[in-house]
């Protein structure tokens, strides 16, 4: 039997989960600090451009529309996600 094929002992079964809350910690900060990109992608000019000549909707252009719910959406992930970093530092 080799070292790979046996059972984690109970340290290490005990390290498991402290591992994927350190990975999903990490993971956390680095949506954090990918965020800010997404934005400048999704409001760079070629992207609203596309948007812009695309007509109306209900009366308000398109390209206002995609502008602005680009923001809040960015709004809400960024509100979302620092609740998550913030009970990420009360924890440690």
């Amino acid at each position: 039997m080799s070292d790979n094929d046996r059972e984690p002992s109970s340290p290490d079964r005990a390290a498991l989960p402290l591992a994927r809350e350190a990975a999903a910690r990490r993971r956390r900060r680095d949506v954090a600090l990918v965020l800010p990109l997404l934005g400048i992608v999704l409001l760079a000019s070629p992207f609203a451009n596309v948007v812009a000549h695309a007509g109306s909707l209900a009366g308000i252009p398109v390209g206002v529309l995609y502008v602005f719910g680009v923001w809040l959406g960015l709004i809400a992930a960024t509100a979302r996600l620092a609740g998550r970093l913030r009970a990420d530092d009360g924890e440690g």
